[in-house]
């Protein structure tokens, strides 16, 4: 599951019960709907995770989980977590974008591309392929649209 949002309460550090480093925040998305997130695991997704604050936008990829409990009354709730597998807040997307768009800008060489060097049984097999046309290479053509859905 992906989604985006804006962090809607700051970020509470800690570790698991074994010692796993974890970071778990809310977040708002969609229109008013929210989700607790959780990164566990002593690796970039959590520092990540831990960096964030209130109101920032964020960006997170993960696993939904949802599993039973039973409060101290007795009574039967589930509690429901995006897993993060991936957070970023948007700001870092955003710049991310802008060096690739910077990168699409630079004007191609008008030299072409000298193949690489290759060693072993795979060296001929390569240049046979040389004159070949890659299927972003081939002219477009444009192909008749006639679907119609069925109602």
């Amino acid at each position: 599951m992906m989604c985006a949002g804006t962090v809607t309460r700051e970020v509470k550090t800690g570790t698991t019960a074994k010692g796993t480093p974890k970071a778990e925040f809310g977040m708002k998305y969609a229109k008013g709907e929210f989700m607790n997130v959780s990164a566990v695991g002593d690796d970039d997704v959590t520092r990540m995770a831990a960096c964030l604050e209130k109101g920032d936008a964020v960006l997170v990829c993960g696993v939904w989980k949802t599993r039973s409990y039973t409060t101290r009354d007795g009574e039967q709730k589930e509690w429901s977590e995006l897993h993060a597998e991936f957070v970023a807040p948007q700001t870092v997307m955003a710049a991310v974008l802008e060096l690739l768009a910077a990168g699409s800008e630079k004007p191609h060489s008008p030299e072409p591309v000298k193949p690489m060097e290759h060693s072993g049984s795979q060296a001929g097999s390569l240049d046979s392929q040389e004159d070949a046309v890659l299927p972003w290479e081939q002219p477009e053509e444009d192909e008749p649209y006639d679907y119609v859905p069925q109602i």
